[in-house]
């Protein structure tokens, strides 16, 4: 009997030993096969800090396995770190770029979170891979019964391949290692103390519905809206030095009015587009199914729609992929231009067509310009807004070697080119601005990170610079007054809060003196991440100039977040 039981468990010690040894394996060739070039050391550094813990988790369930009884122990311990390691490693392999620049943590996912990740983010064809991946290395080392990794072995090769790891790792995508760096930046952090909010800070500033929105009083006939994917002011200004003088951003400067002050209110894009649309603040992180839930009513709020819609315009949502946006696409629009399927695959041919996530079937943006031109001349009054595909995903820029700013402006340039063979541009509104700032990781200290462009166009327009402070909430003020054509009159702001992208447990604040706090907003071991001034764009920051606190700030989103949960939202 004692034999028996011992020829057992030496038996899955071995099993362990070759499945330790496949996830080694498959990632190495993983990697090579789906990673780009020229990321030759993020790839191998990141492959010997993952193969570490993996001959990690062999040791310790070998620990385990030696205690008197620790052998169901040891099995349940193994195959369920391993597969969740493996799992998660599977992930940041496949989106390695996102991955990399991004840095997520374990300690900001959620349940609902992944769930979101496997039904929405990985396509189709990734879940197939993955499960095959774990059916092919469980069922060869199942059958390969010869050989194990002694122990001894597998203590050298840990040791020495996360100390390789750590000495090259530079941005790459590990679990692991993405882990350890969140836990040093919250071992080195001040903590965070939630405060009572000063009285002066209102929730009102938070919802432009508490207060009587301006008359709208319509110069234009047309108006479009042109939502840019994640573009800073700065970076605007920087790729449009790089293009040719008569292209629309360096061409039209003299004719627009510019908002340098212009803060993203939500850093994911949905939720950015619902705080122009709706001109509040969502307190929530966009991309998970139980967020959703507690946001998602406000498409049946008043929103900027119900004010054009009373004016007799005809409002249009447009984005050329084939899903649509969630909640955004729920506002009372008039007609909402998307692609097919079908039209996607007969598009292959002439545009370019990517399928990065399962949530994204998309074509570039100039597939969708004639539509859009000949709805604005079909029709005497027009809303259209527009949410730029391209750079939504890495692959487009990477393949037409074009700045996502290059091809924003070749795109206004034919939309312009089409408007005034019909007319009408003489009678449109151009308004450009971005969904949110920068999103990776390394950039959350940085004040152009979250300031974004919005600038109003009309050949009849002479240059302005608005230097006051405001949020994407306030763009429905700053909207109806522009294309009313009458002056800005609406106040600078203390300081403008925002809430960080999905996964990042981030909230912050900018204040009209340059300050930049960024906050970790975790429900266990809150932290500040950041707090200084920043008042010469991104130069190193000094203490901050204004008394806002960290503590108060967060309190003061809870405090909106309660009331934005209770429904006690205005109704007009």
């Amino acid at each position: 009997m004692y034999n028996t039981s011992l020829a057992l468990a030496t038996r899955a010690a071995r099993f362990r030993s070759r499945l330790t040894f496949g996830a080694l394996v498959f990632f190495a060739f993983f990697r090579l096969i789906l990673l780009p070039e020229g990321e030759g050391l993020p790839l191998f550094s990141s492959w010997l800090a993952d193969s570490a813990v993996f001959l990690t988790l062999l040791l310790i369930a070998r620990i385990l396995q030696a205690i008197p009884g620790g052998r169901i122990v040891s099995r349940l311990f193994f195959h369920s770190a391993y597969l969740l390691y493996f799992v998660l490693t599977f992930s940041y392999c496949y989106f390695f770029r996102e991955a990399t620049i991004r840095q997520y943590s374990i300690f900001d996912l959620t349940l609902s979170g992944i769930a979101y990740f496997f039904t929405n983010v990985l396509p189709f064809w990734g879940n197939i891979l993955l499960l095959a991946a774990l059916l092919l290395v469980y069922v060869v080392s199942y059958l390969r019964d010869d050989w194990h990794i002694p122990t001894t072995l597998a203590f050298l090769l840990c040791g020495s391949l996360f100390m390789v790891a750590k000495a090259t790792a530079n941005e790459n995508a590990s679990p692991i290692l993405h882990l350890i760096q969140d836990v040093s930046e919250a071992a080195r952090s001040p903590g965070l103390t939630v405060d009572p909010a000063p009285t002066e800070f209102s929730l009102d500033d938070l919802d432009s519905w508490t207060h009587p929105a301006p008359r709208f009083e319509p110069r234009f006939q047309k108006i479009i809206v042109l939502v840019m994917e994640q573009i800073t002011l700065a970076q605007l200004r920087e790729d449009s030095r790089a293009l040719p003088h008569g292209t629309f951003f360096n061409r039209e400067e003299e004719h627009s009015h510019e908002y340098n002050n212009f803060f993203a209110a939500d850093m994911d894009s949905r939720t950015g587009m619902l705080a122009l649309l709706g001109g509040r603040l969502i307190p929530f992180e966009a991309y998970s199914d139980e967020d959703v839930d507690q946001y998602s009513f406000v498409s049946g709020k008043p929103s900027l729609l119900n004010i054009v819609k009373n004016r007799n315009y005809r409002t249009v949502y447009s984005a050329s992929e084939t899903e649509r946006e969630l909640v955004v696409t729920d506002l009372p629009w008039d007609q909402i231009y998307t692609l097919t399927h079908e039209e996607v695959d007969q598009a292959r041919s002439k545009y370019l067509c990517i399928n990065p996530y399962e949530f994204e079937h998309s074509c570039e943006d100039k597939i969708m310009v004639s539509r859009l031109v000949n709805d604005v001349v079909k029709h005497d009054r027009v809303f259209l807004f527009y949410e730029f595909i391209f750079g939504h995903a890495s692959e487009y820029i990477d393949i037409q070697k074009k700045t996502a700013v290059q091809y924003y402006s070749e795109f206004i340039d034919d939309l312009i080119s089409g408007l005034r063979k019909a007319h009408e541009l003489d009678h449109t509104l151009i308004v450009v601005t971005s969904d949110h700032g920068i999103r990776d990781h390394g950039y959350e200290s940085w004040l152009s990170t979250y300031r974004i462009p919005l600038l109003f166009y009309h050949s009849s327009f002479k240059k302005q610079l608005h230097p006051e402070l405001h949020s994407q909430i306030d763009f429905r003020d700053i909207f109806l007054e522009e294309s009313s054509g009458k002056p800005s009159s609406l106040k600078s702001r203390k300081f403008a809060v925002f809430m960080g992208t999905t996964t990042s447990s981030i909230v912050g604040a900018i204040t009209d003196q340059g300050d930049v706090m960024v906050l970790k907003n975790r429900k266990w071991l809150p932290y500040v991440m950041f707090n200084k001034n920043a008042d010469e764009e991104d130069a190193p920051g000094g203490p901050p100039k204004s008394d806002l606190k960290p503590g108060a700030v967060v309190r003061y989103i809870q405090d909106y977040r309660a009331k934005f949960l209770s429904g006690n939202l205005p109704a007009h």
